[in-house]
């Protein structure tokens, strides 16, 4: 069974999750299972799901699930809790608009493991606004890590950790989830500097894939 569970939330955007969803498929390693929670997209979100279930099993390790509410990027986070297997040791956040390299969890896991730290992230290359380094760098298994104030994007928790947060952190507090994290994190939330994400919501992939068609997937 897998070890590590990925958590996606979305909302439209279809065109960004299909580009998540296919990096995410692409990763070095088969210990994962990837769970998007759909907080009801309107934009044919569920119809491509359904679509790629019926059609194609090129799709692995993928699981689906539509609420007929937002839940909100933390209640979808509470709403995934429930649906881990007992054998998952680590939990990713996972926005569905990030591009990931095939050695992402690879190196997000052998840092946790090595230092004991309850969150670790990877770096965002292309945004202009930057988390502040709160720690100089050192050297981990070829890893450049630095302690950072907050996890955002794409980061890792021990399984014990995300449930604590999960207990800790109620819905009403979803826009705070990632201070309230840093604080029952007691700061020890490190960013991976060398291994590198990409956020598609930047000026050029904005052009490039426009969230507007609503029936995409029957394009696809």
């Amino acid at each position: 069974m897998a070890e590590i569970a990925i958590i996606t939330r979305c909302r439209n955007r279809l065109e960004y999750t299909i580009q998540t969803i296919h990096c995410v498929q692409k990763t070095e390693t088969d210990n994962w299972h990837h769970i998007i929670i759909d907080n009801n997209s309107t934009d044919g979100t569920g119809e491509w799901f359904k679509w790629m279930n019926k059609n194609t099993k090129l799709l692995k390790n993928l699981s689906y699930y539509h609420y007929d509410e937002n839940l909100g990027d933390w209640g979808g986070m509470l709403t995934a809790q429930k649906l881990l297997s007992k054998d998952c040791e680590y939990v990713v956040q996972l926005d569905n608009d990030i591009i990931i390299p095939p050695d992402w969890l690879t190196a997000m896991q052998t840092i946790i493991k090595i230092t004991g730290y309850p969150v670790v992230m990877l770096r965002r290359a292309n945004v202009l606004w930057k988390l502040k380094l709160l720690s100089k760098e050192k050297n981990i298994e070829s890893y450049l890590i630095a302690r950072v104030e907050r996890a955002v994007a794409c980061f890792m928790m021990k399984r014990e950790f995300y449930d604590l947060c999960c207990k800790k952190i109620p819905p009403a507090k979803g826009m705070r989830s990632k201070y309230i994290i840093a604080q029952l994190a007691e700061r020890k939330i490190y960013k991976i500097l060398n291994v590198k994400c990409n956020e598609i919501d930047s000026l050029t992939q904005r052009k490039l894939y426009n969230p507007k068609n609503p029936q995409i997937w029957e394009k696809i």
